[in-house]
């Protein structure tokens, strides 16, 4: 009788601990904590990621790219000048006058002034321009598309971190638990009550669960350690704020194409880079027609005499190209080559992004279930524990059936925290997809403000 109230001790102490760690898992009865935000943690990679701030300096260069297109419109103004030296004296100018022979002097010094007006260029000059704006327009969309890559990143590696901490903390006390059950059944071994084998299971049972303790105490500190190279944190994020249950954070249960197309920066991109070259390759049909531009030439010369010597020149210069080896013709081939392949990487981008949605707003659908399920799974294993107690305190079953419920309670905590923070990573992804995850939008402490954007109801996911 003594045996069976120390075994039923044990076992109520033993199911309070452990189930008090399973409910800690839960998303409802997190507790508070001071550290880093998601909405700030966001912010900051916005603003310190290396690799944000690269993809921005091409979309700088870019549009400087826009300005060198639109000065080769322009006039062009160029001041030269040479000083030279012979051993054999030359004319200072050419002859001006019938029967007037010019000086001659071995030390001559020549300067002028050249201007170039470009008057028809075939549309080269115009589709360069069109070309450049369009690549600019693409770099830009590149970058966006980058930015909201790396905040889903973020999410992702944020929600994974608050993953690993709930479960270091449920294994804690289950280690506790475990930790407790063993001293009592080395009284019970003392006095005979029990057999050896049951304590030796037992003590395997906690050397795991230990073993597991470390295992995630290391994944958290691997998650903290990429959310600092994520924000450009030199070292890892020490703590990180929990995101509260129902935070407003809705499920999109559909994505409809149109809005894709519309809003995803990728399709975006390819759609302008496709653009693009049909306008590069303008430009290379360009080249083969007739060039006329105006120029104007003033010089000066003097000899050691220091007299100067002025003339100009003024007209039309017209260049036609007649043979150059095919190379026009092949640039010309090439360019549509480029264009066809642009339009097929088009279909190709269209097509993944779309499947993408697909699979995100299926990703949003799941996780919601998945939560339910993993509640009805924490239910069932706390009751499957209780009835196992029973029956080990009245010698039915053994205690590897007890501790094979244990670990099913164990998994279960750990599966529905798993789904809750899958549900807010689904989320951002479909955000992400639709261009428009931002450290706003994931705000949940405070009240959100978007600037009067107008949403509609479909692509809202943080209200």
């Amino acid at each position: 009788m003594k045996r069976k109230i120390l075994i039923a001790v044990l076992l109520l102490l033993s199911i309070t601990l452990i189930t008090q760690g399973a409910a800690a898992a839960e998303p409802a009865e997190k507790p508070e904590t001071t550290g880093l935000e998601l909405w700030r943690a966001m912010e900051l990679a916005e603003q310190n990621n290396p690799g944000l701030k690269s993809s921005n300096i091409e979309r700088e260069k870019s549009e400087i790219d826009i300005k060198i297109a639109e000065g080769m419109q322009s006039p062009k103004i160029d001041i030269w000048g040479s000083t030279t030296l012979s051993d054999y004296p030359y004319t200072v100018v050419p002859i001006r006058e019938e029967g007037v022979f010019p000086p001659l002097d071995r030390h001559i010094t020549r300067f002028g002034i050249e201007l170039n007006i470009p008057i028809y260029t075939g549309g080269k000059l115009q589709a360069e321009k069109m070309s450049a704006q369009k690549i600019s327009a693409a770099a830009f969309e590149g970058h966006e598309q980058h930015r909201q890559d790396l905040l889903y990143n973020v999410v992702s590696v944020y929600s994974r971190s608050l993953y690993f901490r709930d479960l270091k903390e449920v294994s804690a006390r289950r280690i506790l638990a475990l930790e407790e059950e063993e001293r009592v059944l080395k009284l019970l071994l003392q006095e005979g009550r029990i057999p050896k084998l049951d304590l030796l299971r037992l003590q395997t049972h906690l050397s795991q669960a230990r073993h597991d303790h470390i295992v995630l105490d290391q994944a958290e500190k691997d998650s903290l350690s990429l959310l600092g190279t994520l924000t450009g944190i030199p070292d890892p994020v020490k703590s990180i704020v929990e995101i509260p249950d129902g935070s407003d954070l809705a499920v999109l249960d559909e994505i409809e194409q149109t809005d894709i197309l519309a809003n995803n920066h990728a399709v975006k991109k390819s759609a302008l880079i496709s653009e693009a070259y049909f306008a590069r390759s303008q430009a290379v049909k360009g080249e083969t027609k007739p060039q006329v531009s105006f120029f104007g030439r003033g010089t000066g010369s003097f000899g050691s005499d220091t007299e100067l010597y002025d003339d100009w020149q003024a007209g039309l210069q017209v260049t036609i190209k007649v043979w150059d080896g095919y190379i026009s013709k092949n640039r010309i081939e090439k360019s549509l080559l480029d264009i066809e392949k642009a339009r097929f990487d088009q279909d190709q981008t269209q097509n993944q992004i779309l499947n993408e949605a697909r699979e995100a707003a299926g990703a949003v659908r799941e996780s919601r279930s998945k939560i339910l399920t993993a509640g009805k799974q924490q239910e069932e294993a706390k009751e499957a524990f209780r009835i196992e107690k029973l029956r080990y305190e009245t010698g039915e079953n053994t205690i590897t059936d007890l501790l094979s419920a244990e670990s099913e309670l164990w998994a279960a905590a750990a599966s529905k925290s798993k789904a809750y923070y899958e549900k807010i990573a689904s989320e951002a992804n479909v955000l992400r997809i639709l261009g428009k995850l931002s450290p706003q939008r994931m705000r949940f402490t405070e009240k959100k403000n978007f600037d009067d954007e107008k949403i509609s109801a479909k692509d809202e996911v943080v209200r």
